[in-house]
């Protein structure tokens, strides 16, 4: 299961989505047969994101939020997959233009990013974060964020930093 579910991943990221639910799919029929409750939950978890996400890259903003607030449930038991769902749960109220629940999605999951010393999700939470904070007029928050977003970056760039930096300009204008 924990292989079909890294392989969902790297397709979400390669856009092929229908291959990634396929994959999924994949991963939750070897779930009823794992022994191992936890990790079977962490899975499961993990696989309600990932459907969320794929949503998410569709357009399908309402099933989004219904993935990912089941996420949420799911997966409360395990911190860094819940902080990632709030994140993720997070850039959908962006874009749905719903900034201040956005903005306080991604604040707890940066308190539980930092908890956990997670920087990719720091990164990521500190990111949205800003963004909704511009959205807001609240441009001093907005830079700040999106600065410490860029500074907790590590490895390559990624369009994450694109879209620091996109809306770090527009804060600085």
């Amino acid at each position: 299961a924990r292989f079909w579910l890294s392989h969902a991943q790297a397709l979400i990221e390669l856009g092929s989505f229908a291959q990634a639910d396929t994959a999924i799919e994949q991963a939750l029929a070897l779930l009823t047969g794992a022994t191992d409750a936890l990790e079977r939950r962490a899975l499961r978890a993990r696989a309600l994101i990932q459907q969320g996400v794929i949503a998410y890259h569709r357009g399908q903003t309402r099933e989004a939020l219904a993935q990912l607030d089941a996420a949420l449930a799911a997966c409360r038991e395990f911190p860094p997959l819940y902080a990632e769902a709030l994140t993720r749960k997070a850039h959908v109220l962006f874009t749905c233009d719903r900034y201040a629940e956005a903005r306080q999605a991604a604040s707890q999951s940066l308190a539980i990013a930092q908890a956990l010393t997670d920087q990719q999700i720091t990164a990521s939470a500190l990111n949205i974060r800003g963004a909704t904070a511009l959205m807001l007029g609240q441009t001093a928050a907005a830079i700040e964020d999106l600065r410490a977003s860029l500074a907790a970056e590590t490895g390559p760039a990624s369009p994450r930093t694109a879209h620091s930096l996109n809306y770090l300009g527009t804060a600085l204008v």
